[in-house]
């Protein structure tokens, strides 16, 4: 029903008073997370960044430990080598001074002479070897024309009456490169020997 004078509506239904838009009811829709949900999401998150960072710790723990035993067994290798190298330079002038002693001949034969080993268990070894000697009087080998590599082993075994094999490692034998003699290495650990003079030079470390 109108008024007289135009004034506002009487008689409307009061359930249908002034109209308001639903706002917010969409706010936390598809698009957003709730406050649960975000704090979910930044639990599991946290969850993985710890699980990183624990095995990023037993990693550098593994190779902490790892190049540690790679240092003590290198310097292993090294005191082993040196105390063969010196071995080596007292057995070869050894034999030098019976190469002087007997004329100078081509072949010196080693009978009966014992040796102390450099070992853990102190033995004593004889000796029984060949050997073809160089111009200066130092062994080159146990055979008259053999291959330099072969002499080389045959060297090592006959002078030092030891296998081949350090700390389980086998010894890496080679003929030298800059003049005539050997070289023997585990890795960067080991020495050279030289049939011009008998020289015998410790390498690495």
């Amino acid at each position: 029903t109108h008024t007289a004078g135009g004034g506002g509506l009487y008689g409307a239904d009061p359930g249908l008073g002034d109209l308001h838009p639903d706002v917010g009811h969409d706010a936390c829709g598809s698009g957003s997370l709730t406050v649960s949900q975000q704090s979910e999401a930044d639990v599991q998150i946290l969850g993985v960044f710890r699980f990183g960072l624990s095995i990023s710790l037993v990693l550098l723990l593994v190779w902490g430990l790892a190049s540690q035993y790679q240092r003590q067994r290198y310097q292993a290798q090294m005191t082993s080598m040196r105390a063969l190298a010196a071995l080596f330079a007292e057995r070869a002038a050894l034999v030098h001074g019976l190469w002087l002693s007997q004329n100078r001949p081509g072949v010196i034969h080693e009978v009966g002479r014992a040796f102390q080993l450099p070992s853990a268990t102190p033995s004593k070894t004889a000796v029984n070897a060949r050997y073809v000697m160089s111009a200066n009087g130092w062994p080159q080998g146990t055979m008259h024309h053999q291959e330099p590599d072969t002499a080389c082993r045959q060297l090592w075994l006959h002078l030092l009456s030891t296998p081949l094999v350090l700390d389980g490692e086998p010894v890496a034998v080679s003929p030298l490169i800059t003049s005539p003699g050997c070289e023997f290495r585990i890795g960067e650990a080991g020495f050279s020997y030289r049939f011009a003079d008998g020289s015998v030079t410790t390498r690495g470390g």
